[in-house]
């Protein structure tokens, strides 16, 4: 099945096409340097961005998948989770589109796409993802542990009872003045320093559960800086200090999801895969840490294929539309599509 789809979940202008899992095109349009000086992504800009480029990153995604809008059999959207005004963009784009081609439209959970991620294809090998599967998600908005089970059917094991793992990267970069986004700047800065100078607490460690928590972190960071810029007497701290906090913040917050993800695979045995997805699956230091842990456990390890599959994109929305709808998910009724910012799994 030949599907267009869209996502304007956050600050990314995404239109894709793809047939089943293969990716044939996949456009994202990046606001990142309008919201940069903000510090973070301002709703009502992200929204008149997304209007001004819609239409031509469709276009663009058709022209590059060398399909005709005579080949496409259907439009996915993102209703879910995300910023409102931005996904009302993407919403009221694909009921236009419907109603002009006469298509049928499938309704996709943005963290289902994400999901969906791993099973995206490039080129020509096929991925064959053994299930159930546990799936981690890791993104600026979402800390996840979910059951993937037969036929694409998601349960939510755990998830983030406040910041979730990119946020508290942000949260950092903007306490050290690093800029926005911050997970990049983090990641990079933390390889340079010494990751066990400063006593800080690994997350949710005791809880017994398979949540995740980043707001004792980030408040522990925030008190070591001060303390820091108190003992030295100055507001700035030097650039090894930078690197030593980094590499502090990523091996704990790192050893948190480590540890959650080995209680998941004990108390589920039956898994075979072990997915990472979302924009922090990027991060090379995570990945390689669970992939040790798949080691372990002897599950198959599967990332998005590369990174623009990480991060917001509307491929990923057309192969979780394409996979729920062989689990027999039907179109969704145009008059009944709308968006929903607060989504859950």
């Amino acid at each position: 099945m030949i599907i267009l789809s869209i996502d304007t979940s956050c600050d990314d202008t995404s239109a894709a096409v793809t047939d089943d899992a293969h990716v044939l095109s996949n456009v994202i349009s990046s606001q990142v340097r309008y919201h940069k000086k903000y510090g973070g992504v301002v709703p009502f800009l992200a929204q008149r961005l997304h209007r001004e480029r819609i239409r031509s990153v469709i276009q663009l995604a058709l022209s590059r998948s060398r399909v005709s809008w005579n080949e496409i059999e259907a439009v996915a959207v993102t209703y879910g989770p995300g910023l409102a005004p931005a996904l009302e963009v993407g919403i009221a784009t694909t009921k236009e589109l419907a109603r002009e081609r006469q298509l049928p439209v499938y309704a996709v959970n943005h963290m289902a796409g994400h999901i969906a991620s791993c099973f995206a294809v490039l080129g020509t090998r096929p991925r064959d993802i053994r299930l159930p599967a546990l799936a981690l998600l890791v993104s600026g908005g979402h800390t996840e542990l979910v059951l993937v089970k037969d036929e694409f059917r998601l349960e939510v094991l755990g998830e983030t009872l406040d910041d979730a793992l990119g946020e508290a990267y942000d949260k950092l970069a903007k306490m050290l003045n690093l800029g926005y986004p911050g997970g990049p700047v983090v990641a990079t800065l933390a390889e340079r320093g010494n990751s066990t100078l400063y006593n800080l607490p690994v997350p949710m460690q005791k809880s017994g559960d398979l949540n995740f928590s980043y707001s004792g972190l980030k408040n522990a960071v925030r008190l070591l800086i001060n303390n820091l810029k108190e003992l030295s007497g100055t507001p700035i701290l030097n650039q090894q200090q930078i690197q030593d906090i980094c590499a502090g913040f990523e091996r704990v917050a790192h050893q948190s999801v480590v540890e959650k993800v080995e209680m998941a695979a004990r108390l589920h045995p039956e898994i075979k895969s072990l997915l990472m997805a979302g924009g922090v699956a990027a991060n090379t230091a995570l990945r390689a840490r669970l992939r040790r842990v798949s080691r372990q456990y002897g599950l198959a390890f599967y990332t998005p294929s590369n990174q623009k599959l990480c991060t917001d994109n509307a491929a990923m929305i057309g192969v979780a539309a394409y996979l729920g709808r062989v689990a027999g998910q039907s179109p969704v009724a145009l008059e009944t599509l709308d968006r929903m910012p607060g989504l859950h799994l």
